[in-house]
Formats: C-alpha cells, structure tokens, sequence
C-alpha cells in the first residue's frame, strides 16, 4: 500500500514546515522529495535545503530556502 496523505486546509499551510514535518516523519522519502522539487525547476539563484536542527530543547528538520 502506497503512502496517502489527506490534507483538509481550510486556512492554508506552511509550506516550509509541511516539507519538514514529512521528512522527520519520513526520512525514506527526503530524496524523492528533492527531486520532486528540483523537477518543478526553480530558477537557479533559489537554494533550498534540508537542515537537522536541535537547539538543546526541540529537535527536528528545517527547510529552509533562499533568494539572493
């Protein structure tokens, strides 16, 4: 069985926290993910990246982009 997920968005998402909570959720997918979101070909001066943060209370992954 493949992985669903059903999102119910009456006031929108955080998209940055959306992709960081599925890759600490999933850390088999974070490579599929990249792709994906290299595949819908963003200019090349956006970076964007996947970042394990833990600042000695909360740990987890942040998704971070940036522009110059």
């Amino acid at each position: 069985m493949g992985l669903h997920i059903h999102l119910d968005l009456v006031g929108g998402i955080a998209g940055d926290m959306f992709i960081a909570a599925l890759a600490d959720a999933h850390p088999d997918l974070v490579d599929g993910l990249l792709r994906a979101l290299t595949a819908l070909g963003p200019p090349s001066s956006v970076t964007y990246a996947l970042k394990v943060c833990d600042d000695g209370i909360l740990s987890g992954t942040r998704f971070t982009t940036a522009e110059p």
